[in-house]
């Protein structure tokens, strides 16, 4: 994927909407837009946050080369479509090392939460870190998980938010608690 965002921007680079943008100074942000784009084409849930990260730029340098870039090598428009929550919960199980059935149960209340309006709004990647901690530790949600102890801020670190984020999420769903349990 690197290769192809690297073909990219030599291809975009000399276009008329870039070259009058430094080009040449701001390769960095263009590739991690180009990136950026090519994840979402390929349907790899990745946040503007990971790239700003990685790539040292911020995300109003990444955000203002995205939008002029997409219709340029995005016409079909598979970058509109969103990001689903359950891509992202996927990944952070992984990173996690949480079992499946953890998975399963952070997305039925995901989607519960989401029947109740409660994602309206709200940063999906904030809510799915919440709902993974929530599933883990709420008692009798998975019986699996209730054998550990986890971490907030683990959970914080695999969604790239901050700890106080995350227990902000947590505060609204509790706040709904009863209706978001899965019905076993």
């Amino acid at each position: 994927m690197w290769q192809r965002a690297v073909n990219l921007y030599h291809e975009v680079k000399n276009s008329k909407d870039i070259a009058s943008r430094q080009p040449d100074k701001k390769r960095q942000v263009i590739l991690a837009a180009i990136l950026y784009i090519l994840c979402r084409q390929n349907g790899l849930p990745r946040t503007f946050s990971e790239f700003c990260q990685h790539a040292s730029v911020t995300k109003k340098d990444i955000g203002g080369f995205y939008r002029i870039l997409t219709p340029i090598l995005d016409p079909q428009g598979l970058c509109a479509r969103p990001v689903l929550a359950e891509n992202f919960m996927k990944r952070w199980c992984n990173e996690l090392k949480l079992p499946d059935a953890i998975f399963e149960k952070a997305v039925e209340v995901y989607k519960r939460a989401e029947d109740l309006s409660l994602t309206s709004g709200k940063c999906p990647t904030s809510v799915s870190s919440a709902v993974l901690y929530f599933v883990c530790t709420e008692p009798g949600v998975a019986p699996i998980a209730s054998q550990q102890t986890y971490d907030s801020r683990d959970f914080a670190t695999a969604a790239g938010v901050t700890n106080a984020t995350l227990h902000t999420s947590l505060k609204a769903l509790m706040l709904h608690r009863e209706q978001l349990l899965p019905e076993d």
